[in-house]
């Protein structure tokens, strides 16, 4: 596993290649407010990155949700064929069995206060939009495309600071248990349709794709 330091630096070089900066350079190390990570003020976006390093499913598990069951891989030859294993979550404070979504909330929740609270720092400046950068270093069982539908959900009903979100996983690493291929790196998605924040949203993600393809990783020390 990439320790989370690592993915910080990696996205702190990707932003700057941006023409963004650390709100910390603005705010201080530290501020009265939550702060979120980094801000374009010449185009008004504020990003905040989650990291996401537990793997919620390492004994398979249940998004209810979505209605998705999670399995993990026991002994399987190269065509995917074998056993897998499966295990029922306890019951969440709603009392459903589920593996991820009170976690993911929970980071929605976080990510959403320090956008809202570093948006009103900057309010002087004009109306700023707000995204959240999702990564995926620890929790390998799960496709992007799965985190991005359960947060489309949870967005559809909470977080109205919450612009947009880009889930990835940095590091190429992830992939699916079931059919032994890579997982896609980056997706994008929106709460509303609005074309402004659908493009801003998306372009955060084809430029992360742009930076990995242009040796983005070498640029660690």
């Amino acid at each position: 596993m990439f320790p989370a330091s690592q993915t910080e630096l990696e996205f702190d070089n990707f932003f700057y290649s941006l023409g963004y900066s650390r709100v910390s350079e603005d705010a201080g190390n530290s501020p009265m407010f939550k702060n979120a990570d980094y801000v374009d003020k010449n185009n008004k976006i504020i990003v905040e990155l989650k990291i996401l390093e537990k793997e919620h499913f390492s004994n398979g598990g249940v998004i209810d949700s979505l209605s998705t069951l999670i399995v993990q891989p026991d002994i399987i030859d190269e065509n995917g064929f074998g056993t897998y294993s499966f295990s029922i979550p306890e019951q969440n404070r709603k009392n459903r069995h589920d593996s991820f979504e009170e976690p993911l909330r929970q980071v929605l929740k976080k990510a959403n206060r320090q956008l809202r609270e570093t948006k009103s720092f900057y309010s002087d400046n004009g109306v700023y939009s707000g995204y959240v950068i999702i990564a995926q270093t620890g929790l390998e069982s799960l496709p992007v495309e799965i985190t991005a539908q359960l947060t489309s959900h949870i967005l559809n009903h909470d977080f109205s600071e919450i612009d947009g979100v880009v889930i990835c996983s940095p590091h190429q690493t992830l992939m699916n248990p079931i059919t032994r291929k890579v997982n896609g790196e980056c997706i994008s998605i929106t709460k509303d349709w609005d074309f402004l924040l659908s493009q801003q949203c998306k372009s955060i993600a084809d430029q992360w794709c742009h930076f990995l393809e242009n040796g983005g990783h070498s640029r660690l020390p």
